[in-house]
């Protein structure tokens, strides 16, 4: 999977920055998409970790913009 136009390297690391702001860790974006980033790794543990995350504040609707082939 080839995430952010071609940026994925920058765009993960980007990511894993934002992590350590002030509420980073429970930002929902940051972790669907570090959850992605896993998943494209095959780390299942990990993207199972951030995919939950995504999940507690924003409910089914965080995935529901997102294509259904990623998951």
């Amino acid at each position: 999977m080839l995430l952010w136009g071609g940026f994925y390297r920058s765009g993960v690391d980007a990511l894993q920055f934002a992590l350590r702001c002030p509420g980073g860790a429970m930002n929902p974006f940051v972790q669907l998409r570090l959850g992605q980033w896993e998943l494209d790794r095959n780390n299942l543990d990990k993207a199972a970790e951030h995919l939950a995350r995504a999940d507690m504040p924003e409910g089914k609707e965080i995935f529901s913009r997102e294509n259904p082939q990623v998951f």
